[in-house]
């Protein structure tokens, strides 16, 4: 579930221009995304089924060929390996990465973004709390907007 926040958030960032979005938000989301990757998915459906809403679309056919889609719907770049195999070591440390980031982002970047969601969200005083695992929770305050 923590994974979704995380995208849903970055899919909100997409949506923002470089003039709405802060630089500094920018950068902190950044460093989220990048901290909270690495947490093993524990949660019910696909892992892959919010990564690959982040992927273009692209027409290669290769009958079948299960690697290539595989790697496609997990966003990898040239060049770039997670390693399926060692995941697993790393749970509680991984999730304890991810919350000293998710702690360090500024309301104003959720608040911001936020902006986008629909109108029942941006009630006054809206507490968005984005859970990690048992490891900790991240609450941003954000006024009425």
């Amino acid at each position: 579930m923590e994974k979704l926040a995380v995208v849903a958030l970055l899919l909100l960032l997409a949506q923002l221009s470089s003039g709405q979005t802060r630089s500094m938000c920018l950068h902190q989301i950044a460093i989220v995304s990048q901290a909270c990757i690495m947490i093993p998915w524990r949660g019910g459906g696909s892992p892959h089924a919010a990564t690959a809403l982040l992927e273009p679309l692209h027409s290669d056919h290769h009958g079948g060929d299960h690697r290539h889609h595989h790697a496609a719907t997990h966003g990898h770049r040239r060049g770039h390996h997670h390693g399926h195999g060692h995941r697993h070591l790393h749970g509680s440390s991984a999730e304890e990465h991810c919350c000293r980031w998710l702690k360090e982002v500024d309301d104003v970047c959720v608040c911001d973004l936020l902006v986008r969601l629909p109108r029942f969200l941006t009630k006054p005083d809206h507490n968005f709390t984005v859970a990690v695992g048992n490891a900790c929770n991240a609450t941003y305050s954000c006024g009425g907007i």
